[in-house]
């Protein structure tokens, strides 16, 4: 038969095994039909195999699967199931081999008996395959799964393989194979995939790490002999005379470095060796019937886990040698980049490798015990073996590295370095409590990012941005790069000493209820992220830091990859074997609609159907699930997430990736654990972002694997513009924190809040919908149950433990809201409060919620079963307060008692029932304390406390004994040029009689003379004039510079008025924005005059500026007014025609309110800017990556051409890379440098 006919029945043959296999269920308990005829198939492959004999030539690279002994034993079936599977694995890989190393061969006539031998062996792998899923051999639904995917991979690569036979032919004639390889790598892979399966595996370790030792010996014996040649000279090499192979003294440094890699890698084999057979004869001892059950079945379990992991990484040990050993072959190949240097990034992989080998042996207490005294010592001589081969490889890497390349950093500038000094402080570590509120994270960052860490490719998609390689948002760019931990009752303190190819670490996750967290490592120099866990050893009393082989690659695009569900971590991870994202065919952007549909401006969204292509490819993901609390981290797959139905795009003419994986747009466990709540992404949408495509909301139970329907939801783009509207489909899709009840919010009005629905209607409603079980077993998703009703939007519900709960709603035109009391049936059992949310003064604070239940729920806190606690900001006529509360709802009338309250200021008259006890203080001090939580005995509290000149750090004190207290943290001044620099809270009237207030920064020793002053603001909408005179903040905060702060020119010797109030007020039915530009130029005048008044600032040198919306007020501010000389106006939007459908708090259209539009655009009144007695001169800058809806870079360069048109002095700062709020140490170095020289005149006429 011809070779092309043989190829076409073999191909025939094999796609028949595979959907075969594909209709193979391991979960069925009835017998599956065996047509593949398995004891012929494994008779003729047998002899077969006994009959083949490969030359030296065509013996396999790779160690090829063998007969294995196994730690514990299996049924007789099983044994021999994996022998047959194990044989075939072989055979394919022999037989494929030759299709690699025969470089001429003839296609046409051998391509059909090469394709005839891969059928046996894929045909005993099938046949031994169903053998698996006999009932006989009494496998669990993990063993078949994990056996029908080898099988099915192989089968798959095989029919890669054989289809690219006919390719080979077109390469005859004497030209190399180039196919061969790639194609019989994929079948190599495949085979390889067989260790995975899961058994003991204990000979196969022994010969797999003695193959590797003896290839570590021969590797570094080789290396060493060129190394005793010498070193030659470097220069031209026709002009000298040397051995072929011998190293110049650069080179040698590098081979002696990797040669020492080498020798340390043979020792931890060797110690794997002795490891694994520690723990093995354990195993074996107690699984033997004669001797005492002193380890349970489940520790056996863990330790054969710990085993298999220990191989695993022993595996990629053994490979590295080979991977790093042929690049050391001369000539070497250096850059002047280490990360474009191969022998760099293997060498640095190796290390990372033999440093999870040795952490994995010694890190462990609870295999610890079982190691003999050689082992330990040997893991301690290692360790530092290990740190030292780290240290060279360091070190000539540094070398090879050269002058670090910088990405577009010749043009940025540098201010002066008072300022320099004041924009890169030491940044305060971040904190984070552990869920038992025993203990304190402190994560330290860098001070701010390079620009070649957010100059990194991104993806924009449907209103996101994210890294296609790490797979994270692309604003992550701070890792942390220390991680320390203190006990709160006892200032206890560890430091853990994070690995040294940690770049920095994110993503902290606590357990629920241990004293155990998980976080994502990021690895230096590799776009590869790692998962670890870290928890507290009671017996070293030490914090130990563990890998988590995921070996999968989590997908943070949408939000964290991971959360806990009780002892599991569920886990969202790129599919295996996922394909590459699709090409760019080239399209047009067509988008139809003729549904009404407002919404706003939105950036970043999908433009055509390769954009729909690639946002698929990225968000396809698996859920996977891995017990953390255990010696091993056995990874699970959730069945409901590799398949499953879901609606297909209407948008979309392409077949979308991978169809039957289901897109994941949110997990929520329920409170048994039992239940996940699933959203999953379905109808995409051109003219919305991401989170208003259509959606489809599923209960996925993880006990019986079934998916429990719940509701689909289309594309939400018809909710109308009020801020008082709502999407008119179910939303926020909860789980009752008590039980596993399914909750969810529905407008009565179908959304739109201009429907009349009566004095008493309602316009939103909560329901309740129960799992029930059915007498077949079956799960029931009841009917919906409406739990209450609402007059107002609704905002939140949160629970109490004894079942009762707070829902709030809301009314934006007023800015009222209302909170009350549900019994345990939900009926409002009592109104607590309706208030205005803008009215500061009487607020009485939000209930203080806790992480209480078994699964991470939070609930509110109580201290009686009709009682809660309150924490507020308590605004007050001396500034901020903040407060703890008692509020009892028990009696008719609720009662308020203060438990708590922060330290009163030395000056200014205090009300006693508003102080704890209703007593006045006896002590009064100039600082200012915050509320951060109360302790699980309601007693002890965690306070900050800072005062203008030192910064805050934390204490612990009892709120039964308030005079004691423990310090937890002792940060330091991070910005000692600020020192001197003096703060008030002032307090004025604009012309209208409306109160104002502004934070006024004074330089050191000032000398009382006025100065050139800069004015900084964002304007605030008001619905009451009296809120919007009220007092925010504390004069006693500490006074600290962020990057995008003013405060920094108070250090140069200028007055600093920062927040000066800027209130827009639109009391009634009137709205704000009608009177926009009048009032802000009052707020402006007011402030201005005040500090005139006052003698501090000089009028003829006045510098207004702002970001975002203060950059809009700035360039009103310079074309109403002749206040100031100069103006800065960072990412604003000066065109209000582009952002037609709402901005900001203005929730009426350009249609509705086409005037305001017109009036409230700076571009409009570029000719009247122009025509000002006094025309300030204007600094725009602007991120060119402005992601912010409505601050689109054109928005600056649009009003840098008006300006230029009218001959107004400006400047427009375009800055690469950059969101809407900057980031990189460049850029806000150089926007520093661009203020200060544009207010540097204004500094030379002070000084004159």
């Amino acid at each position: 038969m011809a070779s092309a006919n043989l190829n076409i029945e073999v191909l025939a043959v094999l796609t028949q095994l595979a959907d075969t296999l594909s209709r193979l269920n391991e979960h069925a308990s009835t017998p599956q039909t065996n047509d593949l005829g398995s004891e012929s198939a494994i008779q003729e492959i047998t002899q077969d195999t006994a009959n083949l004999a490969l030359s030296n030539e065509a013996q396999t690279p790779h160690p090829t699967p063998v007969h294995l002994t196994h730690y514990r034993t299996q049924p007789p079936s099983l044994v021999e199931a994996y022998t047959h599977i194990s044989t075939g694995a072989q055979y394919i890989h022999a037989t494929s081999t030759k299709y690699t190393l025969v470089s001429k061969i003839d296609y046409e006539k051998e391509g059909g008996n090469l394709a005839v031998e891969l059928r046996k062996g894929a045909e005993l792998i099938a046949a031994a395959t169903l053998t698996v899923f006999s009932p006989e051999t009494g496998c669990g639904p993990s063993v078949k799964r994990y056996v029908k995917q080898f099988a099915r991979g192989v089968i798959a690569s095989v029919i890669s393989l054989i289809t690219s036979f006919e390719d080979g032919t077109a390469l005859a004639g004497g030209q190399s194979n180039q196919i061969g390889p790639q194609k019989t790598g994929a079948v190599w892979s495949a085979c390889d995939a067989y260790v995975q399966l899961p058994k003991g595996n204990r000979n196969a370790m022994r010969r797999e790490c003695m193959t590797w030792v003896r290839d570590c010996m021969d590797s570094t014996s080789e290396f060493e002999e060129v190394m005793n040649l010498g070193e030659r000279e470097d220069g031209n090499d026709e002009e000298l005379t040397y051995e072929e192979e011998m190293y110049t003294a650069r080179e040698m440094k590098i081979v002696k470095a990797a040669v020492n890699v080498m020798k340390c890698t043979k020792n931890v084999l060797g110690l794997v060796l002795k490891a694994c057979d520690c723990v093995g004869d354990v195993i074996e001892m107690t699984n033997d019937t004669q001797h005492d059950e002193s380890i349970s079945h489940e520790k056996r379990l863990e330790m054969l886990a710990w085993i298999n992991q220990l191989h695993e990484r022993a595996r990629s040990l053994g490979e590295g040698v080979t991977d790093f050993g042929i690049l050391l072959y001369h000539p070497l190949e250096l850059n002047n980049k280490a990360s474009e240097s191969m022998l760099a990034q293997q060498l640095n992989l190796q290390l990372l490798s033999l440093e999870r080998c040795v952490n994995c042996i010694g890190g462990d207490a609870d295999v610890k015990m079982f190691m003999s005294e050689e082992v330990k010592e040997t893991v301690e001589k290692l360790r530092s073996g290990v740190k030292a081969r780290a240290a060279e490889s360091k070190s000539f890497r540094k070398e090879q590295r050269g002058k670090k390349h910088k990405t577009m950093t010749s043009s940025y500038k540098l201010p002066s370095p008072l300022l320099q000094r004041l924009f890169l402080p030491p940044r305060d570590p971040s904190l984070q409590l552990s869920s038992s509120l025993r203990y304190l994270l402190l994560l330290t960052e860098p001070p701010l990012p390079s620009i070649e860490a957010i100059a990194r490719p991104q993806e924009k998609l449907a209103g996101l941005r994210f890294d296609p390689a790490l797979l994270v948002p692309s604003t992550v760019v701070d890792w942390a790069s220390e991680l320390t931990i203190r006990e709160l009752a006892s200032s206890k303190e560890w430091k853990v000493e994070l690995p040294a190819h940690f770049e920095g670490i994110r993503y902290v996750r606590f357990h629920p209820t241990k004293d155990l967290f998980v976080f994502t490592a990021k690895v230096k120099d590799e776009q590869r992220l790692e998962l670890y866990k870290c928890f507290f050893d009671e017996v070293q009393q030490q914090w130990v830091l563990n890998h988590i082989p995921l070996e999968r690659q989590m997908n943070f695009i949408t939000g964290s990859a991971y959360q806990f569900n009780g002892d599991e971590l569920l886990c969202l991870t790129v599919p295996i074997n996922d394909p590459e994202p699709p090409v760019e065919p080239g399209q047009l952007f067509v988008e139809k609609n003729a549904r009404k549909a407002p919404g706003r401006t939105y950036q970043d969204l999908l433009k055509n159907d390769y954009d729909e292509a690639k946002l698929r490819h990225y968000l396809s993901v698996e859920l996977v699930s891995l017990n953390v609390s255990g010696l091993s981290c056995e990874v699970k797959l959730i069945p409901q997430s590799s398949g499953g139905a879901i609606i297909p795009s209407t948008t979309s003419k392409l077949i979308p990736h991978n169809p039957s994986k289901p897109l994941l747009y949110s997990i929520q466990p329920s409170p048994s654990k039992r239940f996940l709540l699933i959203t999953l992404l379905t109808t995409f949408s051109f003219s919305v972002p991401l989170s208003k495509f259509g959606k489809v909301i599923q209960i996925w139970d993880l006990q019986s694997e079934k998916v429990i329907p719940v509701v689909s939801l289309p594309v939400d783009d018809e909710v109308p513009l009020s801020y008082d509207a709502c999407s008119r489909h179910p939303r926020m899709f909860q789980w009752h924190p008590l039980d596993d009840v399914l909750m969810y919010v529905e407008a009565l009005d179908g959304g739109d809040n201009t429907k009349d629905v009566g004095e008493h209607g309602e316009r939103d409603a909560v329901y309740m919908r129960r799992l029930s079980v059915e007498s077949s077993g079956d799960l029931i998703l009841q009917e919906a149950v409406k739990l209450v009703g609402l007059q107002w939007r609704f905002s939140d519900l949160d629970y109490m433990q004894s079942g009762m709960a707070i829902i709030e709603e809301y009314r934006w035109k007023d800015r009222l809201e209302r909170k009350w009391i549900l019994d345990k049936d939900g009926n409002k059992v009592k109104m607590l409060w309706e208030r205005c949310w803008q009215d500061r003064y009487n607020a009485p604070g939000e209930p203080l919620m806790r992480r209480m239940g078994e699964n991470g729920q939070f609930f509110i806190v109580q201290p009686t079963e009709t009682s809660i606690f309150l924490k507020g900001a308590g605004a007050s006529p001396l500034g901020d307060r903040p407060f703890l509360d008692v509020c009892d709802f028990g009696s008719e009338e609720i009662s308020m008692k203060r438990l708590w309250r922060c330290a009163a200021p030395v000056e200014g008259e205090l009300d006693p029932e508003k102080e704890p006890g209703g007593v006045l203080p006896e002590e009064r001090k100039d600082v200012f304390e915050s509320f951060v939580c109360l302790m699980g005995d309601t007693d002890t509290v965690l306070i900050g406390r800072e005062s203008k000149t030192t910064p805050r750090n934390y204490f612990s004190t009892k709120l039964s004994s308030l005079g004691t207290e423990n310090q937890v943290t002792f940060f330091e001044h991070p910005q000692p040029d600020l020192l001197g620099v003096t703060k008030e809270l002032v307090q004025y009237k604009r012309e209208d009689g409306v109160d104002l207030t502004c934070n006024m920064y004074l330089p050191a020793n000032y000398d009382g003379t006025p100065r050139p002053t800069l004015f900084w603001a964002y304007p605030r909408e008001f619905k009451d004039a009296k809120a919007a005179g009220q007092v925010k903040g504390s004069m006693h905060t500490f006074v600290y510079a962020r990057w995008a702060s003013p405060i920094h020119w108070a250090a140069r010797g200028w007055v600093v008025m920062d927040d000066f109030a800027l209130p827009v007020i639109g009391e009634g039915d009137k709205q704000p924005n009608d009177t926009f530009i009048e009032q802000i130029v009052m707020g402006a005048k007011a402030a201005v005059e005040y500090a005139s008044t006052r003698g501090v600032c000089d009028p003829n040198r006045c510098a207004v500026g702002g970001h975002s919306y203060g950059s809009f007020m700035t360039a009103h501010l310079l074309s109403h007014t002749n206040l100031f000389a100069a103006g800065i106006g960072r990412s604003g939007a000066f065109n209000r025609t582009l952002t037609p459908m709402s901005f900001q708090s203005e929730d009426r259209s350009i249609w509705e309110a086409p005037d305001t539009y017109i009036t409230m655009s700076p571009l409009m009144h570029v000719k009247k800017y122009s025509e000002q007695e006094r025309v300030g001169k204007m600094l725009l800058i602007h991120g060119e990556a402005d992601e912010n809806s409505g601050t689109f870079p054109m928005q600056s360069e649009r009003y840098f051409a008006a300006l230029k048109a009218f001959g107004i002095e400006s400047k427009l700062v375009l800055l690469p890379h950059e969101r809407h709020g900057y980031r990189a140490k460049e850029s806000i170095l150089h926007m520093a440098y661009e203020q200060e020289e544009w207010l540097k005149t204004l500094e030379i006429e002070s000084s004159s």
